[in-house]
């Protein structure tokens, strides 16, 4: 009897773990992804939303209206607050709080020990927290540069205290895969991390994109393209492959497009579910959405439309994430709706050049050691000239006029009187 319930306590322990490897995100529509987090000791569980366009891991730790779970700082007996102030700015929303380190672990990331790291304690937020969101933190997964940041403070990435406690960094990879009923609004999807010398890009991820430069994921965007659903699937397919042979492939892309696209910054970003363009590639591809709404002859207005293509365009796939190596592989998922992955194009002329991919930009590290550097040549240099000008001031106050010799007088005396004489 007892070797019975033990197998059914495995059995049951089983299922439980390969249910939390296969989803271990979720969210509501409209909304990002959260995953469980435990802070602290003895550890506190909160939920963190996964952020590849930010690279802090930043908590509530004040209760608010919209949400009164929060992290208890005087219940960890092993936070060291800095009491340092940091702030961070989003698109939309931003908070500040204090830099703080403690111990951190996700029970549905088994590859992954628990680690002693920085944190953010949000005391103060402006349009940050959404209502009924479920999360009460950021988990940032992009590069330091970008971290939450104060006087004298950075923020250091959970990302790069894990590659220091594992001696090897780290890769991670996201499957976002939707709804799984049409009456369960929740979205669910898998997060997980492993070494670097476990990724095969050759054998698991055929298509790749280089990071352009490591502070967010920032990648190359090429052009954008609206389908007709009047089009069949064969026809799609059909085009796909035409343009994949094309060996002249850089001739079908719009180059003053692909430049204004580029012309700021495109990041991987998992923290929004907006797609966000430049205005005259919006204004483009807004009328084509309007002529296709028109041609359709269907009754519903343009912004129903556009909101319905803004859900649709999510995407469902799995993305792997490889931040030492500095690219991005794409692959098509095995669950949520059927998006496709196609390709690789060819091009006879680098799209690197073409489309100003390369053009030079300061890194945020060398800018602020070269701000550095100036500032204290500027001080030293200033220092200089301040000494130079006082020194003679300097010296009256320091250096005693010496007293006139007494023999001194007596010889101009005598001279005086020979001369009378």
């Amino acid at each position: 009897m007892v070797f019975v319930v033990l197998i059914v306590i495995q059995t049951i322990l089983f299922l439980n773990r390969a249910i939390c490897d296969e989803f271990n995100l979720s969210g509501e529509a409209g909304q990002a992804y959260a995953l469980e987090v435990h802070v602290g000791h003895p550890p506190q569980k909160l939920n963190v939303l996964v952020d590849t366009g930010s690279a802090t891991l930043a908590i509530a730790s004040y209760p608010r209206k919209e949400n009164d779970i929060y992290f208890h700082t005087a219940s960890s007996s092993s936070l060291i607050n800095s009491g340092k102030q940091v702030q961070a700015k989003y698109s939309q929303g931003n908070w500040s709080g204090h830099l703080a380190s403690d111990f951190i672990s996700f029970p549905s990331l088994y590859l992954v020990p628990e680690v002693r790291s920085d944190i953010a304690l949000i005391t103060k937020s402006h349009k940050f927290f959404m209502n009924g969101s479920g999360w009460q933190g950021l988990l940032g997964l992009a590069y330091l540069p970008v971290a939450a940041w104060g006087d004298n403070a950075v923020v250091g990435p959970w990302l790069d205290f894990v590659d220091k406690i594992q001696k090897k960094p780290m890769s991670f990879l996201l499957k976002l895969c939707g709804t799984q009923s049409q009456t369960n609004a929740t979205h669910y999807g898998s997060f997980k991390m492993f070494g670097d010398d476990n990724v095969k890009p050759d054998n698991n991820f055929v298509f790749r994109t280089p990071i352009l430069r490591k502070r967010w994921y920032e990648v190359g965007v090429l052009s954008v393209r609206l389908l007709n659903y009047t089009n069949t699937k064969k026809d799609v397919i059909n085009n796909m492959e035409k343009d994949r042979n094309d060996t002249h492939g850089v001739s079908n892309i719009d180059v003053e497009s692909c430049r204004e696209l580029n012309s700021e910054k495109s990041i991987v970003d998992s923290g929004t579910t907006s797609i966000t363009l430049p205005n005259k590639i919006f204004r483009q591809n807004f009328m084509r959405v309007v002529t296709a709404n028109n041609n359709s002859g269907g009754t519903g207005t343009v912004s129903e439309f556009c909101y319905k293509l803004g859900l649709e365009a999510s995407g469902k796939e799995t993305v792997l994430f490889n931040r030492s190596a500095g690219w991005i592989g794409w692959k098509e998922s095995d669950c949520g709706s059927n998006a496709r992955v196609t390709g690789p194009y060819n091009a006879s002329t680098s799209l690197l050049l073409v489309c100003s991919l390369t053009k030079p930009l300061p890194d945020v590290n060398v800018s602020i050691k070269a701000a550095q550097w100036t500032l204290c040549v500027i001080s030293i240099v200033a220092a200089a000239v301040l000494v130079y000008l006082l020194a003679p001031c300097v010296k009256m106050f320091l250096i005693k006029p010496l007293p006139i010799a007494q023999q001194i007088s007596l010889s101009q005396a005598a001279l005086v009187e020979q001369e009378n004489a």
